[in-house]
């Protein structure tokens, strides 16, 4: 089995850390894994099924994924291995 990967970032909104705010990745058009942002604008969402060379992937190949706050939405990503960790940041 495959180890879980992990998206991790900050929200600024105004150049100022975005505080509560809801961080979500995307896999295959579902939510996979979520964070509420801290005090300082940073997020970290572990967990989440990368799936990296499962026949669940097309060609054994990593699942690529979205992040979303605010309605917006960054990617697609794809994992590059097995317990990878990715950084989004998001700046409004």
């Amino acid at each position: 089995m495959c180890a879980e990967g992990t998206v991790a970032g900050n929200v600024k909104v105004g150049g100022n850390n975005a505080v509560g705010e809801l961080v979500q990745v995307i896999q295959n058009g579902k939510v996979v894994g979520s964070a509420t942002t801290d005090a300082n604008g940073n997020y970290i969402i572990n967990g989440i099924a990368t799936d990296c060379f499962s026949t669940a992937c097309p060609k054994g190949g990593c699942d690529s994924f979205y992040v979303r706050t605010k309605g917006w939405q960054k990617g697609l990503y794809t994992w590059d291995g097995c317990g990878d960790i990715v950084s989004v940041n998001f700046a409004f």
